[in-house]
């Protein structure tokens, strides 16, 4: 069966999924519902301008558009009863979300929020073996250099660096706090501290700080934008050891046994597909996704500082 997607939003991000698509399944068929009549033509994507043109028999949609469009274009789609892949936030406000998930509609089809590292090699070893270990503590940190992003746009003119369009660091790194969630559920309680600390010249926040208390011990997150050397590292504290899993080395070292006890070195983009795969047989078999949206929900009231109940 003739795979067909539309894509609201043609961006770098939406890009990366075609090419994880079309190694998939390369003849699916992709449609964009484009913004305006100017937008650059694509090759091999049927562009669209109007709602009305979307094809009736689509097999799922992709939301890739800004963050701040994001309740806008999922309540349009909610109407083709598809499955809908989001990219990660679910939203960039908690009354965009609340509305979003409060929606009849969102309980009734196939979700999926794409938070990648959920198939990370060394995320899915925690997955299996982190309830057997008695952690007290984990330290999850993220940083990178925002101009370097995408070396060849101005990274201000970018959504990232306006709050308004659901840019921060808190946002666009939402990662660390899904796949923690992923891990080990949420907290009781949540502390953060959210700030613009050095010289990019941002109005969204470039730095910020979580503080979660869990019955079993403490985690913190720690995000930045100006990390000049990338980083994403997770630290695991136990009473006997000390994990330091590397998500960018792919890598998980004992310091107690002084070597590495994991590692699995994937390409960058065999995470986007890993997930996809997954989507596409979540649809095959007509069940619930991992991270549909009302666990996005969950995320996202973390992110943005409201306790979960």
């Amino acid at each position: 069966m003739l795979i067909r997607v539309l894509f609201i939003g043609l961006g770098s991000i939406a890009k990366r999924h075609i090419i994880a698509l079309k190694s998939i399944e390369a003849e699916a068929e992709i449609f964009a519902l484009r913004s305006s009549l100017e937008s650059n033509h694509v090759e091999g994507i049927n562009s669209i301008y109007d709602i009305s043109e979307i094809p009736n028999d689509l097999s799922f949609a992709v939301i890739s558009n800004p963050t701040f469009l994001h309740k806008e274009s999922i309540l349009k789609m909610l109407s083709f009863n598809i499955p809908l892949l989001i990219e990660k936030p679910l939203a960039n406000t908690l009354n965009d979300a609340h509305f979003i998930n409060d929606n009849n509609k969102t309980s009734n089809i196939i979700s999926l929020i794409s938070c990648n590292l959920r198939f990370h090699p060394c995320i899915q070893y925690l997955k299996q073996h982190l309830s057997n270990i008695d952690w007290i503590e984990i330290n999850a940190s993220c940083g990178s250099y925002l101009p370097d992003w995408r070396p060849s746009y101005d990274y201000k003119e970018n959504y990232s660096a306006h709050r308004e369009q659901g840019g921060g660091v808190d946002l666009d790194l939402i990662h660390e706090l899904d796949y923690l969630f992923y891990l080990i559920g949420g907290p009781n309680k949540i502390h953060s501290h959210k700030k613009n600390l050095s010289s990019l010249g941002i109005n969204s926040p470039d730095y910020a700080h979580y503080l979660l208390e869990y019955d079993q011990g403490i985690v913190t997150v720690a995000l930045n934008y100006y990390r000049k050397t990338p980083k994403r590292t997770i630290e695991i504290i136990t009473n006997n050891d000390v994990l330091i899993v590397d998500l960018l080395k792919y890598s998980i070292f004992s310091e107690t046994e002084g070597k590495m006890i994991y590692s699995e070195k994937i390409e960058r983009n065999e995470l986007l597909k890993r997930q996809l795969s997954y989507f596409l047989e979540c649809i095959k078999n007509n069940q619930n996704t991992m991270n549909p949206i009302r666990e996005a929900y969950e995320v996202l009231k973390i992110c943005l500082n409201e306790e979960s109940k």
